[in-house]
């Protein structure tokens, strides 16, 4: 046979031909077709969001992903590549909203003054979902990561939501999904509380004007607390003090008379600003408490038998920084809820769910939002006119901020529903131990650690596209209330079939009532649930288990591999293993890869307002996609911080490719049709060191893409293409191929081939076109559809070391001609 020469075009081009060729010859789906029968591997697919494009960090993934599924087909397994996709939640109402000109939660309903209803405003969601949806598909066909999208799981379809009705029953029976009252971190933008994994994945630092105001004990004595607070807009709600029982406070005259009270420890860095002070007595913590104070800012009315303005004792309070003296209001943070129930204290919640004042009698602040600036200002002028200001500090923290919509946070006493997963946390930390992580310290680090300290998952949203809760509750006895696991179940509750256009989402869902026993109503709570609980759901949930499939469903449960970004270990991995513990007692996966951030070319973390996002279709027609998932794989470990720089990738990646097809090039000069393939053990010591080098190549790239390690197998092909195929073997047998007075050694050829033949192979899970060019070329089949190459038994690791010796001994000569300034010829 003749070989074809290597395309005189463009990566790009060459590879679009290879598309079209692949589409033309089903590829993808023969591949599925030659492995059915083989042993399964289970991955995977962490669902994105159609209605936002894909970036650069997503063909990182992406490659890493598609890797380690064509290694495992190459093996004969029948790798399970379902795709899907993530339909609800914030992403997509704030899409909408901003396409609407929506700026508040408020604006959406059936109520007086809404701009749209509900009903509309869902169904404008459910086609903002696909907005980008060929985006993903076009890109992900580019790249060659194959995924199987004819049967993909869609979180918005009803077969979906009622699988997770079932998830969420079974939860229900077990006592594991209740409501409770409890300060949650609140998007006053979104109208929302987040839940914790939610909440890690947004925080940024800030400066802040924090300021030291002061509290008059209520006895007449003139002695005043002084008292550290971030967030003036707090202090309308204070109802009491908290000191540390063991800690010594200290009580300061000022030379303009006042008598402060502080911890000791703190007096200099506070007092030295405002004229030093001198002592005059020391008291321990708990002796304090129980003393009344006067509230600063009396601008919001108490209940009526309320207690309030009083000193506690409390070991949550430090004299670490501040005064050693910490305000509460037990509406806005966790540790000063649970003194609040701890000693009965007043409740002040005067701020609407738009973050907002609203209920005090101070015209200046109301319907102001509590975070802006001028409020704050607004509260530090009437504390400077009150006399009740000390001074104001700048302070510099981690402050969480709406992961979707970048807002800041507020941390709010609201009703919510929880999935107690505190309750499951030694079941959580056990089904981690058994997890592969890659690499090992982020599953006993940063997740392990995380599932140590774990807390009970808000789970309820007060939004509107989403999964409903399926939580059905007496108007007239709350108590009186059951979870719906199924379609059947509530068309049984409402006493009449569904219909046919039966749709689950809000405003539809809400028309189906029954009577209670008692007399009452039944109604669904209005709450959706959190978007992280429908894509932790998908293991079962693509099946539409346990209503259907329940063989498939049991046959790929636990997967055997994922991988996504290390932005995910409070993300997906955490879902889909919370909903595995607490629903079937069992991990929810084998083996994770954790790939890490991609960052520009000077080490800042890519995003719009800096204007250093990378578009991964200018890269792809630049370079070609081989190339770029070769930079992305081989540059560094793919879990550490990845920089990408254009200019680099032809550093990286270029050696590689000119080797590559210099060799493949060589090849076909002096291939002939029907030259004879002699016995290995026949052919001459060069022949049967490189063909024992690819031996000891295949055994190298086995083990590192056998245990997950990307980067170490992708280095050993591109080392062995390189270092010992082109710029060792190559070099010195070339007379062997090109003598002017005789035929190519066919010796030489036949082992040209071989490695030729076991590279293309070698490297097709990370370098997909290339290597199908290649080994079309030399054997006439798509390399996707030939079997991973085997080791020989044939392999010499003494002929091996000796060869080594020998190109050592060339380098040290090279390096002595070097200093000598002798020319290699």
């Amino acid at each position: 046979m003749s070989y074809p020469a290597w395309p005189d075009q463009s990566p790009d081009a060459m590879e679009q031909a290879l598309l079209r060729l692949w589409k033309e010859e089903n590829l993808f789906r023969r591949t599925l077709e030659a492995t059915r029968g083989g042993k399964p591997f289970v991955f995977y697919e962490g669902p994105p969001t159609a209605n936002g494009r894909p970036g650069i960090h997503h063909v990182f993934a992406r490659t890493i992903k598609d890797l380690i599924c064509r290694f495992h087909a190459m093996q004969g397994e029948s790798v399970t590549r379902i795709a899907g996709w993530d339909t609800h939640g914030l992403p997509v109402e704030i899409e909408v909203e901003k396409q609407l000109g929506i700026t508040s939660k408020t604006e959406i309903g059936d109520h007086p003054g809404a701009k749209i209803s509900v009903a509309e405003f869902n169904r404008r969601c459910r086609e903002s979902v696909w907005k980008y949806k060929a985006d993903w598909e076009t890109l992900s066909d580019r790249i060659a990561y194959w995924l199987d999208y004819e049967r993909p799981y869609i979180t918005y379809s009803p077969e979906y939501i009622e699988s997770v009705w079932w998830l969420l029953a079974r939860l229900f029976d077990k006592g594991l999904l209740v409501r409770g009252h409890k300060v949650l971190p609140y998007c006053p933008r979104c109208g929302t509380a987040l839940s914790s994994h939610e909440l890690a994945l947004g925080y940024d630092k800030v400066t802040d004007r924090s300021v030291y105001v002061t509290f008059p004990l209520a006895d007449g004595s003139g002695r005043e607390f002084v008292v550290w607070t971030t967030t003036p807009w707090t202090l309308p709600s204070n109802v009491a003090l908290a000191v540390h029982p063991e800690v010594e406070y200290g009580e300061y005259a000022l030379p303009d008379g006042r008598r402060l009270l502080l911890a000791v420890a703190r007096a200099g860095a506070v007092l030295g600003a405002v004229g030093e002070g001198e002592p005059l007595a020391r008291h321990r913590g708990e002796a304090l408490a129980g003393l009344s104070y006067r509230r600063p800012l009396e601008i919001v009315p108490l209940p009526p038998g309320a207690r309030h303005s009083v000193v506690i004792a409390a070991d949550f309070v430090s004299d670490r920084d501040g005064s050693g003296i910490v305000h509460l209001a037990p509406a806005f943070g966790a540790d000063d809820y649970a003194a609040g129930l701890e000693h009965g204290l007043a409740l002040l919640r005067p701020v609407a769910p738009d973050g907002t004042f609203s209920g005090t009698t101070w015209p200046e602040i109301e319907g102001q939002l509590v975070t802006a600036e001028a409020t704050n200002e607004a509260i530090v002028r009437r504390l400077k006119a009150e006399g009740r200001w000390l001074k104001t500090e700048s302070y510099e923290h981690d402050y969480p901020f709406c992961w979707r919509c970048d807002s800041k946070l507020l941390y709010y006493a609201r009703d919510s529903w929880f999935v107690r997963t505190s309750a499951v946390k030694d079941r959580l930390v056990a089904h981690n131990r058994t997890v592969r992580w890659h690499p090992p310290e982020i599953g006993s680090g940063r997740f392990g650690e995380w599932l140590e300290n774990n807390v009970d998952w808000a789970l309820s949203r007060d939004r509107f596209w989403g999964t409903p809760l399926p939580v059905w509750i007496c108007d007239r006895e709350p108590a009186h209330l059951e979870v719906v696991e199924s379609y059947a179940r509530l068309a049984e509750r409402w006493g009449r079939p569904l219909p046919p256009d039966f749709d689950p989402h809000k405003p539809h869902i809400d028309q189906y009532v029954w009577p209670c026993a008692c007399g009452g109503t039944r109604r669904r709570t209005p709450e959706v649930i959190d978007t992280w609980f429908d894509s932790g759901a998908m293991p079962s949930a693509q099946w539409h288990y346990p209503f259907e499939h329940e063989a498939e469903f049991q046959a790929h449960f636990p997967a055997d591999y994922i991988c996504e970004g290390v932005d995910q270990t409070r993300g997906w991995f955490y879902s889909l293993l919370a909903i595995a513990t607490t629903v079937f007692d069992s991990p929810a996966y084998r083996n994770v890869i954790v790939n890490e951030l991609v960052l520009d070319a000077t080490g800042q973390k890519m995003s719009k307002s800096r204007g250093n996002v990378v578009d991964p279709w200018d890269m792809v027609s630049a370079f070609g996609a081989d190339t770029i998932r070769l930079y992305l794989l081989g540059s560094s470990q793919v879990w550490l911080p990845k920089r990408f720089d254009p200019r680099q990738i032809p550093e990286v990646t270029g050696d590689f490719f000119r080797a590559l097809r210099n060799s493949y090039e060589f090849f076909r000069l002096y291939a002939r049709p029907g030259m004879p393939v002699p016995p290995r053990s026949d052919r001459p010591d060069a022949d049967r060191w490189i063909l024992s080098r690819l031996d000891a190549t295949i055994e190298a790239v086995t083990a590192a893409w056998a245990d997950y390690d990307c980067t170490a197998g992708v280095r050993a092909f591109m080392d062995f293409v390189v270092d010992e195929l082109s710029n060792w073997y190559v070099r010195t047998n070339r007379g062997r191929f090109w003598a002017p007075d005789r035929e190519a050694d066919p010796a030489a050829v036949a082992t040209l081939h071989e490695c030729l033949t076991g590279v293309s192979r070698l490297m097709a899970p990370a370098v997909p076109f290339a290597s199908d060019w290649i080994h079309r070329a030399l054997t006439g089949v798509s390399v996707h559809l030939a079997p991973w190459p085997e080791p020989s038994p044939e392999r010499d690791p003494a002929l091996e070391a000796a060869m080594d010796a020998v190109r050592r001994l060339a380098s040290l000569a090279r390096s002595a001609r070097e200093t000598g300034r002798l020319r290699v010829r």
